[in-house]
Parts: structure tokens; C-alpha cells; sequence
């Protein structure tokens, strides 16, 4: 009779584990039939963030190399670095849409967050660099920041490539 009792008393944790895992089967059902599967709408916004920080990159890239070319045509031949930073200030200043959509872009040049020099190592050959820049992009909560620095060489004919200096 001792026995009898002891066996009912083993199938009680059995029975717990069977409610606990009906439980769980059901709580994970009941998850995926609420689950909004927004996964093609979240990846689409991100595609459109990186495609949006990517053209604003290439932007402003350009500017700067539209910038430079313009302002070494219009340079003096005398102090052909103060020249240049001044044409290449307006010629920035002149292509700044007026608001941040480019990042701090237009800001550090209106600022002169930036420096040119005469490399060292080869006479007639000049280096701008603007350092820290940042563009970027905003859907709903999801935001993006691209950080960079530009830097272009030139002499007193344009922009320099670097495959051919």
C-alpha cells in the first residue's frame, strides 16, 4: 500500500512539467500571431538612410572639388595660399543651400575649419583638409551619422589625381 501512494506522488512533477510546457507552446503561438512582421518596411528605411548619407558624402565631396578647382583659377600668383582661401570660401559660400541638410559641411568652411599648406616634399603642390565632417539621415526613430574627412591636392592648375600626381 506504502508503494501505491509513492507512485502517485512521482506523477504529480510529470504532470506540472506537461502544464508548463502547454503553457509555454501556447504563449509562443499567441507571440507569433501578434507579431507584425515589419522587417521589409524597417529594412527599406535603413536602405533609404545609407543611399541618403551615401549621395550626401558624394556631395559634398564634389562641392570641394568644384570649390577648389574654381578657386585656384581665380588665385593670385602672390601669396597664392591666402588668395586661394579666400576664393574657395566664396566659392563654398555660393554653392551653401542656407540649412544643414549637408551636415557641418558648409559650417566648418564658413568657420575656416580648415587648413591648406604647401606640401613639404614637392614644391607647387597643395593639400586642403577639412576634418570631422558629418552628414546624415532620419526615418521616423531610426537615425544615421556618417563621419569623414576630406582632403584634396592641387596645384595651380586643379585637382590633382592621386593615381598621377
Amino acid at each position: 500500500m506504502n508503494n501505491s501512494r509513492m507512485d502517485k506522488r512521482g506523477h504529480v512533477p510529470t504532470f506540472l512539467l506537461l502544464i508548463g510546457a502547454i503553457v509555454l507552446v501556447v504563449s509562443a503561438l499567441f507571440s507569433f500571431a501578434i507579431f507584425e512582421n515589419n522587417s521589409e518596411e524597417l529594412s527599406s528605411e535603413i536602405s533609404d538612410m545609407v543611399r541618403e548619407v551615401e549621395f550626401k558624402q558624394a556631395y559634398v565631396e564634389k562641392i570641394l572639388e568644384l570649390a577648389v578647382n574654381e578657386a585656384v583659377l581665380e588665385a593670385e600668383e602672390q601669396d597664392f595660399v591666402e588668395s586661394f582661401k579666400r576664393k574657395f570660401l566664396s566659392e563654398v559660400a555660393s554653392r551653401n543651400p542656407g540649412d544643414d541638410r549637408f551636415g557641418n559641411f558648409f559650417v566648418k568652411i564658413e568657420r575656416g575649419e580648415f587648413g591648406v599648406y604647401e606640401e613639404p616634399e614637392r614644391e607647387g603642390v597643395y593639400s586642403i583638409e577639412i576634418r570631422e565632417i558629418f552628414v546624415d539621415s532620419a526615418f521616423g526613430v531610426n537615425e544615421m551619422r556618417r563621419y569623414f574627412n576630406l582632403e584634396a591636392r592641387f596645384n595651380k592648375e586643379g585637382i590633382l589625381d592621386d593615381a598621377n600626381p
